[in-house]
């Protein structure tokens, strides 16, 4: 694949690392992930090995060609659509809850923030533009009411003034 649009993004204290292909498809590196949740070495593995074999997550894997401290290495992805249902696949174990709850809490971030925060990573940024401009228009806007109101406040001052001396 080529064309990748390749992005670090910090998530939960850790780095992810992520891809954006041709066609706009996200797709995010297991590597990163399993070292963001805390995963040993054997567990990456794993999980690896489970996404390559699991009939529905192995329709979102590919071999992407991304920069590692190695250099330009193919590393196993899953696209971003599929992260939420293999994360929710990893279940702690009594023994993950009891010897490292930290993963455990790392695991239910992940599950419920992960694929916001890599999408997020993404957007194109002239689509956040016309949000902007419209956070402009509107302090212009109040800026202007503002000056009406005061300039009504002067004018009623005038008019009541006015409406004295006739009297």
């Amino acid at each position: 694949m080529t064309g990748l649009a390749v992005k670090d993004v910090q998530f939960n204290g850790a780095t992810l690392r992520a891809a954006q292909d041709a066609e706009n498809i996200i797709w995010v590196g297991v590597r990163w992930v399993c070292q963001g949740l805390g995963l040993s070495e054997g567990q990456a593995r794993r999980e690896r090995k489970r996404i390559h074999e699991d009939l529905t997550l192995k329709r979102g894997e590919s071999n992407l060609t991304l920069p590692t401290d190695g250099g330009n290495q193919d590393v196993l992805c899953i696209r971003l659509d599929f992260l939420p249902l293999w994360i929710a696949k990893i279940n702690p174990t009594p023994t993950m809850k009891r010897e490292n709850p930290q993963l455990v809490e790392n695991l239910i971030d992940y599950q419920i923030k992960a694929k916001d925060v890599l999408a997020a990573a993404f957007l194109n940024k002239n689509a956040l533009a016309p949000q902007a401009d419209y956070m402009k228009q509107i302090e212009n806007l109040q800026s202007t009411i503002e000056e009406m109101r005061q300039e009504n406040q002067k004018m009623y001052k005038d008019m009541s003034a006015l409406a004295n001396i006739m009297l």
